[in-house]
């Protein structure tokens, strides 16, 4: 495929992305795109985290409670970053001419 693709166009959630080049650079990209999806979403999972303790810790307080206050509604407002997943491979077999 590698010989005659330059275009690569992926259907990932009822969506479309092109990619350029052969299937080989489309798979190196795509594993690029996932591993940085996946650090992005560690990242913010660890934020929350970081977030939810000093909520935990500081709403009973008088002079932190409205920090805490404030960091319930930026978590809240927070978009979810999806954890990156691999799809399970589809095995392709060129079509032999006769």
């Amino acid at each position: 495929m590698d010989a005659v693709c330059d275009h690569i166009v992926h259907m990932h959630h009822q969506t479309l992305e092109l990619y350029r080049g052969n299937y080989s650079q489309f798979e190196r990209t795509r594993a690029e795109k996932l591993a940085l999806q996946q650090a992005e979403a560690a990242k913010q999972q660890a934020r929350r985290e970081e977030i939810e303790r000093f909520i935990a810790r500081f709403k009973a307080k008088a002079t932190k409670a409205k920090q805490a206050q404030s960091r319930v509604k930026m978590l809240e407002r927070m978009e979810d970053i999806a954890v990156a997943h691999v799809d399970s491979p589809l095995p392709f077999h060129a079509a032999r001419r006769r």
